[in-house]
């Protein structure tokens, strides 16, 4: 019977002492170079290394556990490729459902598969990171993308220093620049300069922006008010008589609310919205009573995330 030892497959991972033995070179050469260590090998080592590595299948995560020991001692901490994208505190359907949360989303997904790390996705309760802390605590995270909206990343911020084996790993936030992490966020206050401007230009004098003023997201939507202002004063109008606001919440598509208060201030011609799947519920808001867009009513967005109808 013919000897099938060779063709079985393998159940050890491959080690640095397998890739030794066939390259014939030390066990320390195979570390170093697999480091990207070019100074302690020739090229062509260095060669029969990666190549001896990929045809035996080599996967360094297998001893990520060990390495982890061994740089811990060293007061090191390892590259686990794992960032944590966390969603909350809101259900987590409207990250699907909300163009803005989904684009973010996609966009953090792109940059980190287009670099080796894997995403983690964490939906968080009401300011604690709950059953998810344990992560963070054992320390296979490297870094966080938050999309909560102040104060809640503030609070998910102190959670997360306080945690011995996360501590001062890398903190961005989305949605708005607070205290002790980096900040990926819009120009609110220039994009809804811009925005209220492009409308005045076209010769709108009264505005309607249907914003929440809650202070939940008052930061940001205090930013687009200052914004709008300024570009009022450009075009020489007084912000407090040209700018009509109205505390609305077009996920509660309280039409009929922003329909009676259009009726009463008939000299509204153009609506900002708060932001582009907003303005598409206002869009329909106003098809339903008869109104066109842009023939009764100039329509604005904010966010780029959502085309509105033609």
């Amino acid at each position: 019977m013919a000897d099938s030892d060779d063709k079985a497959p393998r159940t050890i991972p491959v080690r640095l002492q397998d890739i030794a033995d066939r390259c014939g070179v030390s066990r320390a050469t195979v570390s170093r170079v697999l480091r990207g260590d070019e100074q302690h090998a020739s090229e062509e080592t260095r060669r029969q290394i990666h190549q001896a590595a990929a045809d035996m299948g080599y996967d360094p995560s297998v001893y990520h556990a060990a390495r982890r020991l061994v740089l811990s001692r060293a007061g090191e901490s390892p590259l686990n490729y794992v960032v944590a994208m966390i969603h909350g505190p809101k259900p987590a359907t409207l990250v699907y459902e909300i163009p803005y949360y989904f684009r973010l989303k996609m966009g953090v997904s792109e940059g980190l598969s287009s670099r080796g790390f894997a995403e983690l996705q964490l939906f968080s309760q009401e300011h604690s990171l709950g059953a998810a802390k344990r992560l963070f605590a054992r320390g296979d995270v490297d870094g966080v993308i938050s999309n909560w909206e102040p104060p809640d990343s503030a609070a998910l911020i102190e959670q997360l220093r306080v945690i011995p084996l996360f501590g001062q790993r890398p903190i961005v936030v989305l949605i708005q620049a607070i205290p002790g992490a980096s900040a990926v966020v819009a120009d609110d206050a220039q994009g809804a300069h811009d925005a209220l401007s492009h409308l005045l230009e076209l010769g709108h004098r009264h505005v309607l922006l249907p914003w929440e003023r809650g202070a939940r997201l008052q930061p940001a939507h205090g930013q687009r008010e200052t914004g709008c202002r300024q570009a009022c004063r450009e075009y020489g109008l007084e912000p407090d008589a040209h700018l009509h606001f109205l505390d609305w919440n077009y996920l509660e598509d309280p039409r009929t609310d922003l329909a009676l208060y259009l009726q009463q201030h008939p000299e509204i011609t153009a609506i900002f919205a708060s932001n582009d799947a907003g303005a598409v519920v206002i869009h329909e808001a106003l098809t339903s009573v008869g109104k066109r867009v842009p023939e009764d009513y100039s329509l604005v967005g904010f966010d780029d995330a959502q085309a509105l109808p033609d």
